[in-house]
């Protein structure tokens, strides 16, 4: 009888084994795709109000134990530290005036939002809201990755000036300024968002020139490709005109560049 019943007890023993290995096993950690929307921004636009978006490299999530009997917090310290890490991780930008400020990425700008936590926050996109209409718009329908933008109400044909990076270069997992930052230019209420400057090269500084209403930037190229952009890379010059924002040409064409590296070996 014994040797009838074995294989059955030895398919249940499995079963249960299977059963309980299955229990132990973690479940897969989402993928979490919430947003933050940052506070509101008062830039001095009428009534235009904008509001940063992001997310956190490093997401902080703190879970307080509750008691199942009753339902309540079983560890308020737990529970504090959860609401501090959701204020903490607000996205927002950082406010440079020009005055006396000589760690401005945009120095002609008189005012300069900017991205101070890149280790930490990613943000990805600007969200346009009118308060008198209630229309509310986002700069881009994909996603972007704003380092800092700036305000120029003072040229001809008011612009928003953007620091923005497309591609994690380096392979960090960060989007920064590591990375090639390339210049972007919208109009006031983010309409016409243009790019300024190739993604190969990383936008540096420009040149205001008020007589023929354009601007020179100044790049630097990768050029000993060794993912970096730093003294020893070459540099590059634009021009462009404000009253009609494109990509921006170079002002000194190849062939010219070629010539000059042979006399200089």
């Amino acid at each position: 009888m014994k040797l009838i019943y074995t294989p059955i007890y030895l398919s249940l023993f499995s079963i249960v084994l299977v059963s309980c290995s299955e229990e132990k096993k973690e479940k897969p950690v989402e993928k979490n795709t919430a947003l933050i929307i940052g506070d509101p921004l008062d830039c001095g636009l009428d009534s235009l109000t904008l509001f940063p978006v992001g997310a956190s490299y490093n997401p902080v999530v703190v879970e307080p134990e509750e008691r199942a009997d009753e339902g309540v917090v079983e560890d308020q310290m737990a529970f504090e530290e959860a609401q501090y890490s959701l204020r903490s991780s607000d996205v927002s930008f950082t406010t440079n005036q020009a005055a006396g400020n000589t760690y401005m990425w945009d120095s002609k700008a008189q005012v300069e939002y900017t991205n101070e936590k890149q280790e930490d926050l990613d943000i990805r996109n600007l969200l346009f809201y009118n308060l008198l209409t209630g229309e509310s718009y986002p700069l881009v329908e994909d996603s972007i990755h704003i380092l800092s933008f700036a305000l120029h109400k003072e040229f001809e044909r008011p612009l928003i000036f953007f620091r923005i990076v497309k591609e994690d270069y380096n392979k960090d997992g960060r989007y920064d300024g590591s990375d090639p930052v390339m210049l972007y230019v919208s109009n006031l209420d983010g309409t016409d968002f243009t790019q300024i400057t190739p993604q190969t090269e990383h936008f540096i500084d420009y040149n205001l020139y008020t007589q023929t209403n354009s601007i020179l930037i100044k790049t630097a190229i990768d050029s000993n490709k060794d993912l970096t952009f730093l003294t020893d890379d070459e540099t590059n010059f634009r021009s462009m005109s404000l009253s009609n924002p494109k990509l921006a040409e170079n002002i000194f064409d190849d062939k010219m560049k070629d010539k000059l590296r042979v006399f200089n070996q």
